[in-house]
């Protein structure tokens, strides 16, 4: 329709201008530092923006000599409509490259006829059933999707399980895609939706789908699944020493320099020895897996070549009289869980109430 293609051209030049934010007028739903989803309406109905911009350089070099995000994901969704698995529609695809690198990415999907609550339970079993047997249909399809979290599925009013972000998935073929090792990576991310089943339903549901065809195989996923839990939330915990949507480091001549995003609050620079990188490692393990609201706003460190140097910004509304005493906390909370600093084991952790900074 020329009505949506007009709104749709508008829409571009607005991200065109300012890459990797959404449009005005279009409501926000996820907001990330490498993408945006928004929500929005055309002529012809609703829509689902999925936005992707490249602020950082090994975002700009992956995507250097590969399809942009919006193209992919739409020639994925092309595959998986053609077999017949209920998907968003494409409604358009922008990208645009700057000196050859990735500049902007624009996906427009159609929303989907989800549907509401539902009038009747349905039992943990039977919906890991279902998505068990849309992930094998996938495989048939010759579609690996090895990210399906619960997330990645949606029930819409007609009955049906219908799949969503396809921007992780490949499509390798029906020979590559039906082997037990891609067997394996797709029940291993599946292990995940179903936390309050024990592994042997979910090993008996998945075999009753034909996903996992052995105990052997059952094994090979769970271990897979713990691994890969113990990896995600690994990955949560170092994002304060890296920039990401909740934290930025910046370099400065003297060393480098992590905050949590936005302008710092009124307060002061407090400066110590080692002990103060543990105090802002142990804020961020009790903000994932405590819920505690994180106190200290940055954290500064020396070169490795200079004399050692650190330093944490304390908000001045903190009381000076309690700072040590918070410091010890936040140090103690680095101890009780160094662990997973080191790369133990994290799959039985439990996130908190806190903002886990994705």
């Amino acid at each position: 329709m020329n009505g949506d293609q007009e709104l749709i051209a508008c829409w571009w030049r607005e991200i065109l201008a300012r890459p990797g934010t959404l449009p005005a007028g279009v409501q926000p739903v996820q907001s990330r530092l490498v993408r945006a989803v928004g929500t929005g309406t055309l002529p012809s109905g609703p829509v689902f923006l999925k936005v992707m911009g490249f602020p950082r350089w090994r975002d700009r070099l992956r995507y250097c000599w590969r399809a942009l995000p919006a193209a992919h994901e739409a020639r994925l969704l092309a595959g998986v409509h053609a077999a017949g698995i209920p998907c968003p529609e494409v409604v358009a695809v922008r990208t645009a490259r700057r000196a050859l690198l990735p500049f902007a990415s624009l996906l427009v999907l159609r929303a989907l006829p989800v549907a509401r609550a539902p009038t009747v339970a349905v039992t943990p079993v039977a919906l890991l059933r279902a998505r068990a047997t849309l992930a094998r249909r996938l495989l048939a399809a010759g579609i690996l999707h090895p990210d399906l979290h619960a997330d990645n599925f949606v029930s819409l009013q007609d009955g049906r399980l219908a799949v969503l972000d396809l921007q992780s998935a490949r499509r390798v073929g029906k020979l590559l895609a039906n082997t037990a090792t891609a067997r394996i990576r797709v029940a291993a991310r599946l292990f995940s939706t179903a936390p309050e089943l024990d592994p042997g339903a979910v090993f008996a549901t998945l075999c009753e789908v034909s996903l996992l065809g052995s105990p052997a195989a059952a094994v090979r996923a769970h271990a897979r699944a713990r691994r890969q839990q113990a990896a995600w939330w690994r990955s949560r915990l170092w994002r304060c020493l890296r920039t990401s949507t909740e934290f930025e480091a910046s370099w400065r001549w003297r060393g480098v320099e992590y905050r949590r995003r936005g302008a710092l609050p009124p307060g002061s620079w407090q400066h110590g020895d080692e002990r103060l990188r543990r105090c802002w490692l142990g804020q961020r393990a009790l903000q994932l897996f405590e819920g505690q609201p994180p106190q200290l706003f940055a954290y500064f460190r020396s070169w490795w070549w200079q004399p050692p140097a650190h330093a944490v910004y304390i908000p001045a509304e903190l009381d000076p009289d309690q700072v040590g005493a918070e410091l010890s906390r936040l140090a103690e909370g680095f101890d009780r869980y160094r662990e997973l600093f080191h790369g133990v084991d994290a799959a039985d952790c439990r996130v908190g109430r806190g903002n886990d900074g994705r």
